[in-house]
């Protein structure tokens, strides 16, 4: 799947640009077109039929990291310099806003308007989530409502394309992309070796933290969408 979606890039992206992209994208792991081809396989659908959808959901993550380590100051991601100091904060600036209209090209071109603007609305919420970030978060509640904008949204766009593609009508879905993506970014916060400024770790200590965690981990389970660990949880 890796290979295909770096065949489809190359295909887009004119040369000079195609290193800075993939100096992004290359240390992901992948998990949001997994999810979508995990939710195919589960519900017996064709991943080909929305497999340029998982190419532009994992276009546009790579574009919203770009943005987001220029507004948290960050120097690493992924043990790798960030973008913006290896290539310039103009350069971060506007190769984040290519890579963006990129993935909403695709979408454009080959899904219908409800797709399209489940994407539209994915991205409005991950911009919200980043202004969140720059405005303070005050409190353990603003704090879920911040990851729920600028990590979950785009995992539940993960299983709003192939719900809306395939009309799976399934609440339980939509609930487990939602969920997975809370999960997700709590997770990451426990395993950070340096807090960030915004971490669960600010608002709850880490045996909370870590409670919290287990308990939506059971959730995800009992849903009877996927196992966490068929995405590498």
């Amino acid at each position: 799947m890796d290979k295909e979606l770096k065949d489809f890039v190359k295909s887009r992206l004119a040369t000079e640009y195609l290193n800075k992209f993939f100096y992004c994208y290359d240390s992901g792991r992948r998990i949001r077109p997994l999810l979508m081809q995990k939710i195919c396989e589960k519900f017996q659908k064709d991943f080909n039929n929305i497999k340029y959808a998982s190419a532009a959901v994992e276009i546009l993550h790579s574009a919203s990291l770009i943005h987001d380590d220029i507004i948290d100051k960050d120097s690493e991601r992924r043990d790798h310099t960030t973008f913006h100091k290896q290539f310039g904060i103009r350069e971060g600036i506007l190769c984040g806003d290519l890579f963006a209209t990129l993935a909403f090209e695709i979408i454009v071109e080959y899904y219908p308007k409800k797709v399209q603007l489940a994407f539209t609305k994915a991205l409005r919420q991950i911009v919200q989530g980043q202004l969140m970030e720059v405005s303070g978060i005050k409190d353990k509640e603003t704090y879920f409502d911040y990851i729920k904008k600028k990590t979950a949204s785009l995992f539940y766009l993960c299983v709003s394309v192939p719900s809306i593609m395939f009309g799976l009508n399934n609440k339980n879905v939509l609930n487990f992309g939602s969920e997975f993506g809370m999960a997700f970014q709590i997770a990451n916060d426990l395993k950070k070796k340096v807090k960030e400024k915004y971490n669960i770790l600010s608002f709850m200590t880490r045996a909370e933290a870590e409670k919290l965690l287990n308990e939506k981990l059971k959730y995800l389970d009992s849903l009877g969408v996927m196992n966490v660990k068929e995405l590498g949880f």
